[in-house]
């Protein structure tokens, strides 16, 4: 049974370890497109998103950076 248990976690923490990476991957990519200058349509108008919302998207990026990439 402990056997098992310890398994069982390894596999979780794995699983957990995965998605942050992943997390962390697309933070970086998005943060990168945001960053580059890239014309990127806004969720909220469905039109370009405007100076203010790109500056409100990457310190978003960089927190999801900073959380993601330990």
């Amino acid at each position: 049974a402990d056997k098992a248990e310890a398994q069982q976690k390894a596999a979780e923490k794995e699983r957990t370890e995965r998605a942050t990476a992943e997390r962390c991957t697309q933070a970086r990519a998005g943060l990168k497109v945001l960053e580059d200058g890239m014309r990127v349509r806004s969720m909220t108008t469905g039109g370009v998103m405007d100076d203010a919302e790109r500056a409100t998207e990457i310190e978003r990026m960089r927190r999801a950076v900073a959380e993601s990439c330990k």
